[in-house]
């Protein structure tokens, strides 16, 4: 999971947490120096490696659902995070994954094209409905 990391009101970096193990760290940050770019942000793939890839990995484990939030440009810089989301989904369990709507990586457009996933586009006047149906697909 990720969110936003703002100072003065401007967004400066996106936080990283890991839902099952609660471990945080950083997405991304302009003060970053290393890793690959991403618009005004360094993306930290070590972050991404020992909290996003473990948490994943945990989850194909221990989780009844494995839940990724996102399958961005940010993260899919990341070899391991690649690899992880492959794993999970190739699971016998349900996988939720949210996708960047830019996002044109390799993965994405398997997920895309492939017809045992279901792809459903979150809009302003569907964001409402569409936990409910998720939810209901899972527990059917």
């Amino acid at each position: 999971m990720s969110s936003e990391i703002r100072e003065s009101g401007i967004r400066v970096g996106f936080y990283l947490e890991g839902i099952l193990t609660h471990a945080t760290g950083s997405l991304a940050h302009v003060k970053q120096k290393t890793g690959p770019r991403v618009g005004k942000y360094h993306v930290n793939l070590e972050d991404i490696e020992h909290i996003a890839v473990t948490a994943i990995q945990r989850s194909i484990i221990e989780a009844d659902v494995i839940v990724v939030d996102e399958l961005g440009p940010m993260e899919l810089n990341s070899n391991a995070f690649v690899k992880a989301v492959r794993e999970a989904l190739a699971a016998p369990k349900h996988f939720l994954g949210t996708i960047h709507k830019r996002a044109s990586h390799e993965i994405i457009v398997e997920i895309k094209n492939d017809p045992t996933f279901q792809i459903v586009e979150l809009t302003s006047e569907s964001r409402n409905e569409i936990p409910r149906e998720i939810t209901e697909k899972i527990l059917s």
